[in-house]
C-alpha cells in the first residue's frame, strides 16, 4: 500500500496564516455591529417604540450568518438575507476543489525512471502546483464566502435599522 505524505509547505502556512487573519479581522466588525444594535436598542427601548420590536423580529445574528455559512455554503448569505452575494466565493470554493482534486490524484502517481546499479527503480511523485494551488484557492473562497455572509447580515441589519429609524 502505498502512502502520501505532504510536508507543510510554504504555501499550506499561508493559508492557515490567512484563516487566522480572516477570523481576527471578522471579530471586530461583529463586535461593531452588536454594538451599534445594542446602542440603537437602548434608544429606541426608552421610547417604546414599534418599530423596535419589528427590528428585533426581523434582524439576523451575524455569528450565526457566519456559523451557518461554515457548515455549508450559501446557507448563510442565504439567512442573512441575500443568497446571489454567496455564488461568487461558492465558485471559487468550487474550483479550488477541483484543483486539489487533480493535485491529489498528480501526486498519487509515481514515475520510475528505471533500474539502478542495485536494481532497484528510481521512483519519484509528481510534483506540481495543482495542489498547493487548489488548497488555497478553496481555503480563499471559503473565507471569503464567511466574510461575505458576516457582511450581508451586517448590512441587513443596517438596512433595517434606517428604515425604522433606529439610526
Amino acid at each position: 500500500m502505498h502512502v502520501v505524505r505532504f510536508r507543510l509547505s510554504l504555501i499550506q502556512t499561508l493559508i492557515m496564516i490567512a484563516i487566522i487573519f480572516a477570523v481576527a479581522s471578522l471579530m471586530p466588525r461583529v463586535a461593531m455591529a452588536q454594538a451599534r444594535t445594542t446602542s440603537a436598542v437602548t434608544q429606541q427601548s426608552a421610547n417604546g417604540d414599534v418599530a423596535l420590536s419589528r427590528y428585533n423580529a426581523e434582524k439576523k445574528s451575524t455569528l450565526e450568518a457566519v456559523f451557518k455559512e461554515a457548515i455549508l455554503p450559501l446557507w448563510g448569505n442565504a439567512y442573512a438575507g441575500n443568497k446571489s452575494r454567496g455564488y461568487t466565493p461558492l465558485a471559487v470554493s468550487a474550483a479550488g476543489l477541483a484543483l486539489t482534486i487533480v493535485g491529489v490524484a498528480k501526486a498519487s502517481k509515481m514515475t520510475c525512471d528505471g533500474y539502478v546499479l542495485n536494481n532497484s527503480y528510481s521512483c519519484h511523485h509528481e510534483s506540481g502546483v495543482f495542489l498547493p494551488l487548489g488548497m488555497l484557492t478553496y481555503a480563499g473562497g471559503r473565507i471569503w464566502g464567511l466574510v461575505r455572509a458576516n457582511n450581508t447580515a451586517v448590512d441587513h441589519n443596517l438596512g433595517l435599522q434606517r428604515q425604522y429609524g433606529l439610526r
